[in-house]
């Protein structure tokens, strides 16, 4: 029996791209930026929590976990492909939690429209929901699906 494989390739790309957007946030606004910009974690909590109830539905969440472990610790092919279809389903669940909460958001922004000064920073808010998704999707999840795929046709 050959001893499993580890590949940390599918981390390594999102996390450089994270540290050159938050250098590139750092120098524009400066340390303080970093925070009131990019990290409000009511977005960071909602969009994670938004995909496990999508997937919630078609998969169950110790399959979406085990997808995401296999996608470093390199699978069987056959338990690979299985992965791969649950990666997928997540990226696409990510990307509509994103646009959900935005949704949300410019719900908010409009139930309060009278209030001008907090119409950027919400707006703000509603784009990080958005992004939060989008990166999910096609930064980390799409990323360890085409992994997982690829590495189903390997014996």
């Amino acid at each position: 029996m050959k001893p499993r494989e580890y590949s940390i390739r599918p981390v390594a790309a999102p996390l450089l791209f994270i540290l050159l957007l938050a250098l590139t946030i750092v120098i524009s606004e400066g340390i303080g930026g970093l925070k009131s910009l990019f990290f409000e974690i009511s977005w960071l909590i909602i969009v994670p929590l938004g995909i496990l109830a999508v997937v919630g539905v078609r998969f169950r969440t110790v399959d979406l976990l085990r997808a995401l472990w296999h996608s470093i610790r390199l699978p069987e092919p056959d338990q690979a492909a299985k992965d791969a279809e649950i990666l997928n389903f997540a990226a696409s669940a990510a990307i509509s939690s994103g646009m959900m909460v935005s949704v949300i958001g410019v719900i908010l922004i409009l139930n309060d429209i009278h209030d001008y000064s907090g119409t950027p920073r919400r707006m703000a808010l509603v784009l990080m929901g958005f992004f939060y998704g989008f990166f999910l999707s096609e930064f980390v999840l799409s990323p360890m699906s085409c992994k997982l795929a690829a590495q189903k046709g390997k014996i």
